[in-house]
């Protein structure tokens, strides 16, 4: 589910640590990190960058081949 808010737009940091059911500090440090790797941008809202759609799909197709993925 939440790949599928990503890949339609953006969410809030808050929006997103609470989708994913993260710690806010901790996942703040996880999306600058991602920010760092080129996978998201984060201005007001956190968007995935192609970059990071790229890696998401082939994340996805992996798990779907493991029998994980929907």
């Amino acid at each position: 589910m939440l790949s599928k808010i990503l890949k339609e737009g953006g969410l809030s940091k808050t929006k997103l640590t609470l989708y994913a059911y993260l710690n806010y500090q901790r996942a703040v440090k996880y999306l600058h990190y991602l920010q760092e790797a080129g996978l998201v941008q984060i201005d007001k809202e956190v968007k995935i960058t192609r970059r990071g759609l790229e890696t998401l799909e082939k994340i996805e197709e992996v798990l779907r081949g493991l029998g994980l993925g929907g």
